[in-house]
């Protein structure tokens, strides 16, 4: 599982307006004010703020060193009756694949089945009974810009390929990486992380972005001269199940990572 720093500077680099495709629709007037639940795997990829359920299955896919795919599966579940109490749960699958925990954070790293739909079945504890499914994203991957081969040039902007997501939009942001931008030319002294504001697009496989996606954000600074940047093309979709006046939140997605070196 990645670390904590890592969920940190994504957080940051992705409070995000909604956009990729969702199955919610606006449900009945709640009768509960709602909590935020305390653990998503995505991070501020939400399009919802108070929910009494979160329910996640993702993805991450990203290339290693030496230019091969590497998957990591990761479903959580959380839930709570009030913003300061959790709730706890009897059983909860996803595709009949079990998750373990307890009331903080329901877990599990294995593979879910790959299927259409994502069933969700939970309840029992402090829950109701829920079966719902949410449809799969198809996974895919970037094939432009070049994991570390390609570098793009700053005043032209950036151009991303990708595979086929099954989704009608995708949600895309960079990261400069000043780690390993160190690592590969030592005479780069620039050490502040910074992040482009995530944008969502239609999901082309085919994305123009302007120069401006590396100016920087309302949290950081314009971009280097020059490095190595993570690109991150996320594909998700949302469903919303209302249940005496309360709603849970079930999710499936992949977030792609790739990096190349930028230069003026």
């Amino acid at each position: 599982m990645e670390t904590f720093r890592t969920y940190v500077l994504i957080f940051c680099a992705a409070l995000l307006v909604a956009g990729c495709d969702s199955d919610s629709t606006t449900g009945p007037q709640l009768t509960s004010p709602g909590c935020i639940p305390a653990y998503s795997i995505w991070l501020g990829v939400a399009d919802f703020t108070m929910v009494h359920g979160l329910c996640e299955s993702a993805l991450i896919r990203r290339m290693t060193p030496d230019n091969a795919w590497v998957d990591q599966h990761i479903t959580t579940a959380n839930f709570c009756i009030t913003e300061d109490k959790a709730a706890s749960a009897e059983y909860i699958s996803v595709n009949n694949v079990q998750l373990d925990g307890d009331s903080s954070l329901y877990l599990s790293i294995d593979p879910i089945p790959q299927r259409d739909y994502h069933v969700w079945s939970f309840g029992g504890g402090d829950l109701p009974e829920v079966h719902d499914s949410v449809k799969a994203t198809k996974e895919f991957t970037i094939t432009s810009p070049r994991h570390l081969q390609d570098t793009i040039s700053k005043a032209q902007g950036l151009r991303i390929k990708y595979d086929p997501t099954g989704t009608e939009s995708v949600q895309v942001y960079i990261a400069y990486d000043p780690d390993l931008s160190r690592e590969y030319d030592p005479t780069i002294k620039d050490s502040t992380f910074t992040a482009s504001f995530p944008v969502t697009v239609a999901s082309t496989g085919n994305s123009l972005f302007t120069p401006a996606i590396f100016g920087g954000s309302q949290f950081y600074t314009a971009f280097p001269k020059r490095g190595i940047a993570s690109l991150y093309v996320i594909a998700y979709r949302n469903k919303s199940v209302f249940i005496n006046g309360k709603v849970y939140v079930l999710r499936v997605g992949e977030r792609c990572e790739s990096k190349f070196f930028f230069k003026p």
